[in-house]
């Protein structure tokens, strides 16, 4: 029997609606019902959070209470030397424990319907942790022994997010997007507390979407997590080394979290070809994390205090190398798209930041032990921004005035620039069989797409099979990827 009206989700969204009870087809398929429930109950209780935090500098203003003690009485409130009169509720601590209390309770149950904590803990750190160590496991684990209804609302939003940055692109459509939708709403509920927890959780949302191809949403959120943690002192510099730190575990956990941010937001930046971030770029003494082994197994004579300005034959951990790929990335792309008004200024930047990739390039592979695996993203953003400072040399016609020597040394060949991209395509279909897609790196298929264009031109140019291999395997590779990453399969 089907309904005399369009449903309200089709309506809302112009779609066409066959209007079936008690739900269309539309809405079935996308579970926009359980969804809509849910983003009701919330937006009663932004609301409800919304009129208590709104009324609450009026209970720390110092005035005299009136006995009564009635919320509908007035009371006169000083407000920017100017007198007020104020009719709103006055809140207490405890609606805002309560309300805690009602966010955590609607979380802990989408936690239960999305597989339990534990097993969404246990997946998350066996195949995001390699390539994300942002969090610091003991103390997570120690947490989430005693998870109940008096947790911290953020740390359950961040099991949800590490149960939504671990969905692969063959989850269905209805389950991939009502957890998304539901997890978003709930971030929401997370910017009148800002915390590390909110902070992580917020951040694997911008890399779900980011994965995704979710495009400007994966800037709108990397956007707004850079904010939150500058609003918690993240971004600020550490003028201790962990030596001096009372719990150098913890502040090792607030620099990667920074770091994370940084790298997703240059990383982000080869989408949106404009050459401005919301990360500021680190001076050359900012600290880098340290080694990820030393940190989790709380090794302290194995801690050692990086910088920005290591010298690229000194071995670090693969997360600071990724690091330090991710400040010439972001280099590189500020040099193409948004460069000072001195020309001079530019090349010279140019040719440094050349130098700097192709010396990483070199350097990367003499760090791995077994496979790339972990030093994927590093190998995919130094490929990335060695291709397109090659591709898109803005500078050829620049050498009068300068030096065209240095110029066509820093200058890396195409072959030379996709050599990084070219190594993990074959490492992955080499060992399709032995390889953890879930694992993949989100960091990759951009150089793995740019690769293939080069391989494709040289073997065009050149009719040389060698190049026809590269092109098959990067090919494969990128399948293999957008199992795991759906935005690889975009390119």
């Amino acid at each position: 029997m089907a309904a005399i009206q369009v449903c309200e989700s089709c309506r809302k969204r112009k779609r066409k609606c066959d209007k079936a009870k008690p739900s269309c087809s539309h809405c079935t398929r996308y579970d926009y019902h359980n969804a809509i429930s849910i983003k009701s109950r919330l937006t009663r209780q932004r609301l409800r959070l919304k009129c208590t935090y709104l009324s609450w500098p009026y209970d720390r203003t110092g005035e005299k209470r009136s006995k009564s003690g009635s919320p509908s009485e007035l009371s006169i409130v000083q407000e920017d030397g100017l007198t007020r009169r104020s009719d709103r509720p006055s809140a207490s601590p405890k609606q805002y424990r309560d309300l805690d209390h009602e966010v955590t309770a609607e979380l802990l149950n989408t936690i239960r319907c999305s597989g339990g904590a534990w097993d969404i803990s246990s997946t998350y750190f066996m195949n995001v942790h390699g390539w994300l160590p942002i969090i610091f496991k003991p103390r997570f684990f120690s947490r989430l022994a005693t998870l109940n209804e008096d947790t911290n609302p953020n740390f359950c939003l961040l099991i949800l997010a590490m149960r939504l940055v671990t969905q692969d692109a063959n989850e269905s459509i209805a389950s991939r997007f009502s957890l998304y939708h539901i997890v978003k709403s709930l971030a929401t509920l997370t910017e009148t507390s800002p915390s590390l927890d909110a902070v992580q959780a917020r951040l694997l949302i911008a890399i779900f979407e980011m994965g995704r191809g979710l495009f400007p949403a994966a800037n709108i959120s990397i956007g707004a997590v850079a904010s939150m943690a500058m609003s918690i002192g993240l971004q600020d510099k550490i003028k201790e080394t962990l030596r001096d730190a009372v719990d150098w575990t913890y502040l090792e956990e607030r620099k990667r979290a920074w770091w994370a941010i940084f790298i997703v937001d240059r990383y982000t930046g080869l989408r949106t070809k404009l050459g401005v971030f919301v990360a500021a770029e680190p001076s050359l003494d900012y600290y880098l994390p340290t080694f990820d082994g030393a940190w989790e197994s709380q090794d302290f004579t194995d801690c050692h205090d990086f910088k920005v300005s290591t010298p690229f034959h000194i071995r670090i951990g693969p997360f600071a190398r990724a690091a330090q790929a991710s400040v010439l990335l972001g280099r590189a792309l500020r040099n193409l798209y948004d460069p000072s008004s001195d020309e001079s200024l530019n090349l010279s930047e140019y040719c440094s930041i050349l130098r700097a990739l192709r010396a990483l390039n070199e350097i990367i592979p003499q760090e791995e032990i077994e496979t790339c695996y972990l030093y994927c993203g590093s190998i995919g953003m130094v490929a990335s921004a060695l291709m397109i400072l090659s591709n898109q040399n803005p500078y050829m016609d620049l050498s009068p005035g300068t030096s065209p020597d240095e110029l066509s040394q820093s200058v890396s060949s195409p072959e030379e620039a996709a050599s990084g991209a070219i190594r993990v395509a074959h490492e992955i279909t080499d060992n399709k069989d032995t390889i953890s897609i879930a694992a993949l790196c989100p960091f990759v298929p951009d150089s793995l797409s740019q690769a293939a264009f080069v391989q494709l031109r040289l073997f065009q140019d050149t009719r040389d099979e060698r190049y026809w291999k590269n092109l098959s395997a990067l090919e494969d590779s990128l399948n293999s990827f957008s199992v795991r990453w759906k935005a690889a399969g975009m390119y």
